[in-house]
């Protein structure tokens, strides 16, 4: 599987010179908190945040429960 990774490692080398640089894609744009690249990465980014937003739902009575 090495070197077998979904994606063009030069497309995403050249998104991270745009981000550095603020250009191109990066115009107009604040850097990215996190730099998701490729449809993998956005889908298990996706994923880990609907998993944490179903548990603050299942919590939110002991999480608010807690303010004074």
């Amino acid at each position: 599987s090495h070197g077998k990774q979904p994606g063009d490692p030069m497309k995403a080398m050249k998104v991270v010179v745009d981000i550095v640089r603020g250009e191109g894609v990066a115009v107009g744009r604040e850097w990215p908190l996190y730099l998701v690249l490729g449809e993998d990465a956005e889908r298990d980014v996706r994923n880990k945040c609907t998993k944490i937003l179903k548990h603050l739902d299942e919590w939110q009575d002991v999480i608010r429960d807690v303010n004074v």
